[in-house]
């Protein structure tokens, strides 16, 4: 039987049990500068009064986060033209890096230090997050300095033989290989702990960071699907096409 967890969300769910229901609430938690932490054992009401936020605001929106996080994208990017596609990447996968990655380093710097004696796995993250971060950093920056606006180019007609670069092939392919990279980075993260699942004892922020490190390797396992199998592929035929023109 499923149960419908905003049933349990109202003024008097405490914060603990409204992050174990859904950890992602806590990205609108953090929004209104409520700490997790301090006031995990506080119901929402009490943590509005402390915070200053209006409890019925806060309820909606969480409500509103609930429904958006479980609907999928379900359109059809191949039909799409590039530079749309283009705009969903930056708009959806990029913009969401740019919030997720030093958020998910925030929380590590809180939780490590206060937990890590009895979680050693707290500290093993951060070398190996860190370098999926400065990764992730420098290769969207590529994709947006060179490749996207190659791609965009060649959507406008370009055949690209007048381009540093050469063919688009070349930034793809190495685009392909950083993908390669990232993978290797998540699984590695999934190793650690244990496919994102935290253990009985653990706290509310160490719970919200195993979220947050379980939502970034969603959201990268998706971003590399449009790129590697949509994206990329169909900019090679229409450079080709360009070419033969």
């Amino acid at each position: 039987m499923s149960i419908n967890l905003t049933e349990t969300l109202n003024t008097q769910t405490t914060i603990k049990d409204l992050i174990r229901q859904r950890p992602r609430r806590a990205w609108v938690l953090e929004k209104h500068g409520v700490d997790i932490c301090a006031s995990q054992t506080k119901p929402l009401a009490d943590a509005c009064a402390q915070y200053y936020v209006v409890p019925d605001t806060l309820l909606g929106e969480l409500r509103h986060h609930d429904a958006a996080t479980a609907t999928p994208d379900t359109r059809d990017w191949n039909t799409a033209s590039l530079r749309d596609l283009i705009d969903h990447i930056l708009e959806k996968h990029h913009a969401y890096m740019r919030r997720a990655l030093p958020r998910i380093s925030k929380i590590q710097a809180h939780v490590a230090p206060r937990h890590g004696h009895q979680h050693p796995v707290l500290h093993e993250l951060l070398p190996t997050f860190q370098a999926l971060r400065a990764d992730l950093e420098m290769h969207t920056m590529k994709e947006e300095q060179i490749l996207f606006p190659m791609l965009i180019a060649i959507e406008q007609g370009s055949d690209n033989r007048g381009s540093h670069c050469g063919s688009v092939a070349n930034p793809i392919r190495m685009m392909e290989m950083e993908h390669e990279g990232a993978d290797n980075g998540v699984a590695r993260l999934r190793a650690l702990t244990n496919n994102y699942q935290p253990t009985e004892d653990a706290c509310t922020m160490h719970r919200v960071l195993f979220d947050a490190l379980h939502e970034l390797d969603d959201d990268i396992h998706v971003h590399i699907h449009k790129e590697n199998d949509i994206l990329f592929p169909r900019g090679l035929a229409l450079e080709k096409a360009n070419q033969s023109a």
